[in-house]
Parts: C-alpha cells; structure tokens; sequence
C-alpha cells in the first residue's frame, strides 16, 4: 500500500496518519527519511522555513500520530546527518528570524533535531507503561549520489562538482549502498530491545 503525503503540509501529514488508521494497519516499522537542503529561503502554508517543517516537524508530528498504532516491538528509525554535530539550537532563531538565511545551516540544523528528537522519544518510550517495548534510534546514512542537493546544483553550479568530488572520495555510491544502515537499524536482531542508538556504517556510533 502507498500513501502519499506532502511533508510540507501538515494538514497532508494529518491526513496520512488518518488513512493509516483507518486501515486498520500496525506498524512494526516507522521510517522516518526526510530530508531537502534549500538554496533560498522559502515557507510554507503553514508558515514555517521549508527545511525545518519538511525535516523535522513533520517527523515529529507523523511519529507522535501513529505512536498508537505502531506494534508493541516496534523500531522508530530518524535518519539524520553526520552534519548534525555542526548543527546549532537557537531556539530564539530555529527559522533564521535574526540572522541571514543560510540553507547549509537548516540542513544542518534540522539533522540535529532529527537526533535530539530521537533520543527524547526513547527517554519518553522507556517511561512510558504503554509504549515501553517501542524503541527509537537516529542514524546516518551516508555521503549518497542522490537528488538531495538538486536546488543547491541549480543555484550553486560549482556544488556540483565538488559534491561529486566528495562523493567520490569518501562516499556512497548509490541509494542502494546508502540504504544498509537504515536496513541494519530495522531488521538486525542485535538491536532488538535497544533504543537511544546513533547508527553509522551499520554498528552503533557516537552521535
């Protein structure tokens, strides 16, 4: 079965978790991939910078609406970025109210609430009586060939080329190779039970 849905809407994202329910599914996995890298500033109908809605709050609101339909053993898996530890919380500028926009920095950024949100939902799972078994981790993916980057390539030219570069050097490169670490975190019996975890290369890491 496929949904669609339109992480820059949360009426969309509502709706989708509606049409969840009322199919009756469990979730035994929630997967929770988002991300776009803006070159320019933009909001939403909503009324929110792009990056941070997309990336983030709509990963907090779909994950905290389907919280009662996921299985008692359910894995939530956030990807992230290891551009996270360059990211800041300002929580007096989360959309760049008082600085210059900076479409790096609400990647970057919004990659740290992805794991900041992750680590808060297990605190709260493992208190919780009724969603206790239900575990959250974060991860990263990998430097990956994909689409993410298209706007910075139409308004940077040469970020093309050097992102080639990088990937070349120290990357993945394919969605297929980038996709063994969200594989690991949700199908490997080594981490039944286990939550809070910050994944890269498909073993645990320090966030």
């Amino acid at each position: 079965t496929v949904l669609a849905m339109n992480l820059a809407s949360m009426v969309s994202v509502r709706k989708c978790a509606e049409d969840i329910k009322h199919r009756g599914l469990n979730l035994d996995l929630l997967i929770n991939n988002a991300g776009m890298w803006p070159y320019e500033k933009t909001t939403t109908d909503d009324n929110f910078e792009t990056a941070f809605q997309v990336n983030h709050l709509s990963t907090f609101l779909l994950t905290n609406l389907l919280l009662s339909v996921l299985s008692p053993d359910a894995r939530v898996i956030t990807l992230s970025s290891t551009l996270h530890r360059h990211g800041t919380l300002d929580f007096d500028n989360l959309q760049f109210e008082k600085t210059p926009f900076n479409g790096d920095a609400a990647y970057r950024n919004s990659k740290l609430m992805n794991v900041v949100f992750a680590n808060e939902l297990q605190r709260r799972l493992s208190r919780s009586t009724k969603f206790k078994g239900i575990t959250s981790s974060s991860l990263h993916p990998g430097i990956i060939r994909t689409g993410l980057h298209r706007e910075d390539y139409a308004g940077r030219p040469w970020f093309k080329y050097s992102h080639a570069v990088l990937v070349a050097l120290v990357g993945k490169s394919s969605p297929v190779h980038g996709a063994q670490t969200t594989l690991y975190a949700a199908l490997s019996p080594d981490l039944a039970g286990r939550g809070g975890l910050y994944l890269s290369d498909c073993a645990p890491s320090e966030p």
